[in-house]
């Protein structure tokens, strides 16, 4: 994936992060590394201090996008994505629900 990918990319997860308490932030080679990176590399932080972002919300409508997760090691999520790009989900709060 490359950087303009990456940004469209987040474009798309920041409408569906924002709607269940997060945003997003691009981070990794895709950010600062030039040509096509093996996967890209985003960050899920709050917008509220006090409200938790739903993680499980936010795969259930990744999901009906057809997005895939494929790990979930907790504060890392794994997906492919419809055309096949490989994503981290970094849940920067440390979140496991």
């Amino acid at each position: 994936m490359n950087t303009q990918k990456a940004i469209e990319l987040c474009r798309t997860l920041e409408a569906i992060a924002s709607r269940h308490g997060g945003h997003v932030a691009l981070t990794g080679g895709c950010l600062y590394k030039s040509g096509e990176r093996g996967d890209c590399d985003i960050i899920i932080y709050r917008h509220d201090c006090d409200i938790p972002v739903n993680f499980n919300a936010m795969v259930d409508a990744l999901h009906s996008l057809g997005f895939k997760l494929t790990l979930n090691f907790g504060r890392v999520r794994k997906f492919v994505s419809p055309d096949g790009s490989l994503i981290d989900m970094i849940d920067a709060n440390g979140l496991k629900n």
